[in-house]
């Protein structure tokens, strides 16, 4: 907002106004954001960037501090902190050869209870701002950490696309057979033929090759897709894995 160092005393008064709504202010960024023509689209719909942010603070007495435990692999953070835990949700815009995640909404979504009873999960808070300021037929991109039940099964309520990553250890099913003209006993089959990932992708020779500029440069990319049952019997998520010609590789993940 261009405002100097002058004006810290007064912006304080912001947080205790009830004059300004931060949802209201929110909703009416995004309204505005998601009609700028750089906005990157995927078969012509918008791309959305979600996390969860922890931000450490040494305030014994701060409203939603709480204890968080760190997952990251950097040796210099501690295993366990105290801080607020937010969730942040970004949109995707063109920057020349690049992306760049425009901040939407960031929010605490943990340490702070609505009631004594309220039991809602990190997974579930982050479902339901997604659903509250998403389009239907967006993508959004989330880490693995979200990919469970309850959010797919809102997501596709609200026909909301999911991009994620899953373990190399998860199993996809194929679709039930078809039944035969006399049933045998016991109850029919819900899912076909179950299939590890990690032996799914082994098969090099299935792979598609394809060229394309990444990170600046043209490289090689090989990749496979797999339409398989994961969370429901009734509907299908596309598995998929690359290989870069420099030899890294990324888990299988699903939309």
């Amino acid at each position: 907002m261009g405002l100097t160092q002058y004006y810290y005393t007064q912006a304080l008064h912001w947080f205790h106004s009830q004059g300004i709504s931060a949802q209201k202010l929110s909703i009416g960024w995004h309204k505005w954001l998601i009609t700028h023509p750089k906005v990157h689209r995927l078969r012509g719909q918008p791309v959305y960037v979600g996390d969860g942010i922890k931000v450490g603070k040494e305030g014994k007495k701060m409203p939603g501090v709480k204890k968080l435990h760190n997952e990251s692999e950097n040796v210099t953070k501690p295993e366990w902190m105290r801080g607020h835990y937010f969730g942040a949700l970004a949109l995707l815009l063109k920057a020349g050869y690049s992306l760049k995640a425009v901040p939407v909404i960031l929010g605490l979504q943990d340490g702070i209870k609505t009631s004594e009873d309220d039991e809602t999960t990190i997974v579930e808070r982050m479902s339901s701002l997604c659903v509250e300021l998403i389009h239907a037929g967006s993508y959004i991109i989330l880490d693995a950490y979200f990919a469970s039940k309850e959010l797919i099964k809102e997501f596709r309520k609200h026909q909301l696309h999911l991009i994620t990553r899953v373990r190399i250890n998860a199993v996809g099913k194929h679709p039930s057979p078809t039944p035969t003209l006399k049933r045998s006993r016991g109850r029919p089959r819900v899912w076909g033929e179950s299939v590890k990932l990690r032996n799914l992708f082994d098969e090099k020779d299935c792979f598609t090759t394809e060229t394309l500029l990444l990170y600046g440069k043209m490289v090689t990319l090989r990749y496979r897709c797999c339409d398989l049952h994961w969370d429901s019997s009734v509907e299908r998520v596309r598995f998929g894995k690359r290989f870069v010609a420099r030899g890294q590789t990324n888990n299988p993940a699903f939309n």
